[in-house]
């Protein structure tokens, strides 16, 4: 974003100047805490449904053309531009794409065969605990969860069927953290990844959300490859689409200029020139699809682009980000202390009972 802002300040004359929050605020903090004096923010889907009740942001449908919204929607990869429309409103569009995929290293699992399915995966923690990793941060521990449950076609939603399968997955989350470094099992993405890149022992990261800068390690000849998801009931649909999008908060005084802007991002140029080439994880297809793109990736973007298409979008509902919150530490904490799966399972029904009485 640093990059596009200075290219966009060059080209239109206008200052802009970003700053950063973690990845967990990203991710948990309430948009009305996060959005104050800022002309443009950086969001995560889920949150819009609390934005459409508390007049947070901008219906970007207010103020840029259908035709421009209608020709996205169709030019971005899977969900990402539906997953920031509620109520009738598109609140953010996509400048960024990403869900859970595989990661893995091939020279760290030697003769060991990549796992297709999830029974092979199973196999793997079980045989070599060692070299199987996930990101246990508890948003991710949530994703994960949350991944292998729509795999499995029973979605966490307010339909109570997917606590039928939540057993099975978390057995399957406790089996592929039992070989991790105590010093990993709180880790984001990033940190597993880093590992995973180093060849710290780590060689194969079942699901978590993909970042194609470790793949451009690969390209150099070092670092990580991606890959789709393993198959399950669903094939290997189902996994958890994550990525960011750009929205204009209320109290904006300069809509025009920030709606420029944000469309500006999203444009096939700008995505493969700029966001592909300055650290970013494009949405447009342009940049997917691009040879350059996924030549400089070690072809990350074609490697996982089956189960991007096939991602499952979490609720933007306003019970979904104290369900998000408050179940991810249950997961955390419960596989931590080795609680049992039915444990679990009864404070994660509990979580969800109360976040839909919100």
């Amino acid at each position: 974003m640093q990059a596009a802002a200075a290219l966009w300040e060059q080209q239109t004359g206008t200052h802009m100047r970003w700053e950063s929050r973690s990845l967990a605020s990203f991710g948990d903090q309430p948009l009305a805490a996060a959005v104050g004096g800022y002309d443009v923010v950086v969001i995560d889907h889920p949150l819009v449904g609390e934005a459409a009740a508390h007049d947070v942001l901008v219906p970007l449908d207010e103020h840029i053309d259908a035709g421009y919204l209608a020709d996205l929607a169709g030019q971005t990869v899977g969900p990402s531009y539906l997953s920031y429309q509620y109520a009738g409103h598109q609140w953010a569009l996509p400048v960024d794409a990403a869900c859970q995929v595989t990661a893995f290293r091939p020279d760290v699992l030697g003769s060991t065969p990549l796992p297709q399915s999830w029974d092979d995966v199973a196999e793997l923690a079980a045989e070599k605990p060692q070299l199987v990793a996930l990101p246990m941060q508890s948003a991710h521990a949530l994703s994960a969860l949350c991944t292998l449950c729509a795999n499995a076609g029973t979605p966490v939603d307010i339909n109570a069927r997917w606590l039928g399968e939540a057993p099975h997955a978390l057995e399957l989350v406790r089996r592929c953290v039992n070989g991790t470094a105590l010093k990993l099992r709180k880790a984001e993405p990033p940190e597993i990844l880093g590992e995973l890149a180093a060849g710290n022992d780590i060689g194969y990261v079942p699901l978590t959300y993909g970042y194609a800068g470790y793949s451009a390690l690969a390209a150099a000849g070092v670092g990580c490859r991606f890959t789709n998801i393993p198959s399950g009931a669903l094939g290997q649909a189902g996994a958890t689409l994550g990525g960011a999008g750009l929205a204009v908060p209320s109290a904006c005084l300069q809509r025009d200029e920030a709606t420029k802007f944000i469309q500006w991002c999203c444009s096939a140029t700008v995505q493969r020139e700029v966001i592909a080439t300055n650290g970013g994880q494009p949405a447009h297809k342009a940049a997917w699809d691009d040879r350059a793109v996924n030549a400089s990736t070690h072809d990350f973007y074609t490697a996982t682009r089956a189960t991007i298409d096939m991602a499952w979008v979490r609720p933007r509902e306003r019970w979904w980000p104290y369900f998000q919150r408050n179940a991810g530490e249950v997961i955390q904490h419960g596989i931590a202390a080795d609680e049992r799966t039915t444990t679990i399972v009864r404070e994660l029904r509990s979580v969800w009972e109360t976040a839909l009485r919100m």
